[in-house]
């Protein structure tokens, strides 16, 4: 009986450890284009970017990339999870950049690219049940929200300065 007791807790504890880490949020952005007339935020198909998948050029992966639509983004992972958006293909900043780093654990929603002060950092907290906190950096460049062109996951460095 002690046995048939041991191996049911053995199976027990198996099963569990799969939903426990399967439960965990690992880094993720989800970005699609959505009409500035309607902001219907479900409308639009995501495109997904994983954790450390930084991408050149979205011109050649995004089915969407040439709407004339603006981004719109969910950002997923744990505090700290960072990751930077850049006008130019091969991640170049001369069409601006805009970079996110998570404060919280909670999902980052953001729908206007743009609404950030140029060449500064902005502390966002948690907005209710739509968005969790962050930071971002944002150098303008015009129609940035429109033509994201590609993605680097982490700090990014400009100008021999590091942005955290």
């Amino acid at each position: 009986m002690k046995k048939l007791f041991l191996i049911l807790i053995l199976i027990i504890y198996a099963l569990s450890i799969p939903s426990f880490v399967f439960a965990l949020d690992s880094p993720e952005l989800k970005i699609w284009k959505v009409n500035p007339f309607t902001r219907c935020p479900i409308c639009g198909e995501y495109f997904t970017i994983g954790n450390n998948q930084n991408l050149s050029n979205l011109d050649l992966v995004y089915g969407a990339y040439l709407q004339d639509n603006q981004y719109n983004l969910y950002l997923f992972g744990s505090s700290g999870t960072s990751i930077t958006l850049f006008g130019e293909k091969d991640f170049g900043t001369k069409s601006g950049f805009l970079t996110i780093v998570k404060t919280d654990d909670n999902p980052v929603y953001i729908t206007d690219l743009e609404n950030f002060p140029p060449d500064s950092w902005t502390e966002i907290g948690m907005l209710d049940q739509i968005s969790g906190g962050y930071r971002a950096y944002y150098h303008p460049y015009p129609d940035f929200g429109k033509w994201v062109t590609s993605v680097k996951w982490g700090n990014f460095k400009s100008h021999n300065k590091t942005i955290k």
